[in-house]
């Protein structure tokens, strides 16, 4: 699927998290495959901060371009039901034309969207006789120290951007900024220091909740 402004790819808007509103340079949503005759769904939301370099109150019409070029045959179904391999793109057919190539518009009004910059200085982890960050990080060949990044969500924990991730570190001392998109000035934010991890799901070291608005008169937190 392709997002798109006046008959034009909208530019895309990377981050460095795990979200993203376009994943590579020509705005294109891959989707996983679906099997004919199955209830199998696939569903993309695209946050209305996608929209965040147009004026608020301007009236836009958004075209959405869905198309159908690859398909899997059956005998890469069998194969991988067999050796249990994943999907890949390597495993599919492209057709000389596309399948399903219809076009979608819809109408919307931008609304306002703030934009907050969180900047990060430095993270100190916890250091004492309750919790200390050596050997806390367990890999298959060793204990270790934890690999730290900090995100920002919003109330809804939606990720919006993440930092560079400190290997092997009891503190996280190279300065990073991230961006927040909201749409009122008292917006709910968090905000979640992490121990990354490549087997299993990233350890949260600490979590802070709150509203811009508290913050409005405070230079330094």
């Amino acid at each position: 699927m392709q997002l798109m402004y006046n008959g034009k790819i909208m530019a895309p808007y990377l981050v460095k998290g795990k979200f993203a509103i376009c994943e590579d340079s020509s705005c294109t949503f891959y989707t996983s495959v679906v099997r004919l005759k199955s209830d199998m769904l696939d569903r993309i939301e695209i946050p209305l901060y996608a929209l965040k370099d147009y004026p608020a109150g301007l009236k836009v019409q958004l075209n959405l371009r869905l198309w159908q070029d690859v398909f899997v045959g059956e005998e890469i179904w069998t194969k991988k039901k067999q050796d249990g391999d994943d999907m890949d793109y390597l495993y599919r057919d492209t057709l000389k034309k596309e399948l399903i190539d219809n076009v979608y518009s819809f109408n919307i009004t931008v609304p306002e969207i703030y934009k907050t910059q969180f900047v990060c200085d430095s993270i100190k982890l916890q250091n004492d006789s309750a919790w200390n960050p050596y050997g806390s990080d367990n890999t298959i060949w060793k204990s270790s120290l934890p690999d730290i990044y900090f995100c920002v969500s919003d109330g809804f924990w939606n990720e919006q951007m993440r930092s560079h991730t400190e290997k092997s570190s009891f503190s996280f001392d190279s300065p990073d900024t991230l961006n927040y998109y909201h749409y009122t000035n008292d917006a709910v934010f968090r905000i979640e220091v992490l121990d990354h991890d490549n087997l299993s799901r990233d350890e949260v070291l600490g979590a802070l909740k709150g509203q811009l608005s508290a913050l409005s008169n405070m230079r330094r937190y």
